[in-house]
This record gives C-alpha cells, sequence and structure tokens, in this order.
C-alpha cells in the first residue's frame, strides 16, 4: 500500500530538493509526486529505478513508467496552445502534465504546482490528463 500525500505550493519541493536531496532539474519528480500523490523522496527513488540520473531532467517515457508503477495512466492529448491559454481551457477537477520544452509542470485540480505561471507565453508541446486508480 503506497501511502499518499498533497502538497500546498511548489516552495515545499523546492526546499525539500535543494536542501535534503541536494538535486537540480527535478521538475519530473515534482510532477511525478504531485500527480500520484506520493512523497518527493518516493517520486525521486521511482525515477531512478527508470533511469534519471542525480541533478539532470528526466524523459517522457521515465515519467510515464514512473506514473504506471505508482498506480496514474496518462492519456496523452497534442496542443498548440501557449502556457498561459492552455491554463483557462483545462478541467479544474482533473489533473495534467503539460510539457514544454525542456519541461514539464503538473496541474493538479486548477493549482500550478511549478514556478511556472498560468500568464507564461511557452508554447506547449503535448499534455497528458493524469487517471489516478487508487
Amino acid at each position: 500500500m503506497i501511502k499518499r500525500k498533497t502538497y500546498k505550493n511548489y516552495d515545499q519541493f523546492l526546499k525539500i530538493g535543494r536542501k535534503y536531496y541536494n538535486d537540480a532539474g527535478f521538475c519530473g519528480v515534482v510532477a511525478v509526486a504531485v500527480a500520484a500523490q506520493v512523497s518527493f523522496g518516493k517520486a525521486r527513488a521511482e525515477l531512478e529505478r527508470q533511469g534519471r540520473p542525480h541533478r539532470n531532467g528526466t524523459t517522457t517515457r521515465q515519467i510515464e513508467d514512473a506514473l504506471n508503477n505508482l498506480g496514474c495512466t496518462a492519456k496523452l492529448e497534442f496542443t498548440s496552445k501557449q502556457f498561459s491559454s492552455l491554463v483557462k481551457t483545462l478541467d479544474k477537477s482533473k489533473t495534467y502534465l503539460v510539457y514544454t520544452r525542456g519541461h514539464v509542470t503538473c496541474i493538479d485540480k486548477g493549482k500550478i504546482m511549478d514556478w511556472m505561471t498560468a500568464n507564461r507565453r511557452h508554447r506547449v508541446i503535448f499534455i497528458q490528463e493524469i487517471t489516478r486508480e487508487f
């Protein structure tokens, strides 16, 4: 049985990742932790099992495999919107992973769990709708 956890804001992840794990480039870890409702350490360990090197980013495949192992499925959707306009159109009751070039952001129930704000004008490559199976 996996212990589930929710976070209030991104600053908690920033502190944990930098202070306790001396990590950098952990946007994928934050996205997996929020989407699967697990701790930062559990998400980081699962991504390491998938091949994520320390202080480096993750691939889309590593994130998908980690989510599957933690009891979530991801449905792929393509879009050509900018981040600012996409945030306005997403369903506020669902969880999404939003991929831009070199970055992934988790939007959980309408709340952006990342340093990116709702008015950023980054072009979105694709999004994944997360379904929790627990």
